[in-house]
């Protein structure tokens, strides 16, 4: 069974390749979301940080990150 709260989950946001999204997702989101570090969090109502994995580590890998947004001058 999937992730209820893969929609609204923010991870999409953060992972900068698709390829690493897909692994996540599979992992993760289309089952065993009971695994997922975020869902707990969410499940307890605590905040849940932007750069936490499923996994439960807190820093995405080199690479992985998704581009900072360009700052107007």
């Amino acid at each position: 069974m999937p992730c209820p709260l893969a929609k609204r989950c923010t991870l999409h946001d953060q992972l900068g390749t698709r390829s690493a999204l897909t692994v996540w997702q599979t992992l993760f989101c289309d089952s065993g979301f009971d695994r997922c570090a975020r869902y707990r969090l969410v499940a307890v109502r605590s905040a849940v940080p932007d750069d936490l994995l499923p996994d439960g580590r807190s820093r995405l890998p080199p690479g992985l990150a998704a581009p900072a947004p360009l700052r107007k001058a």
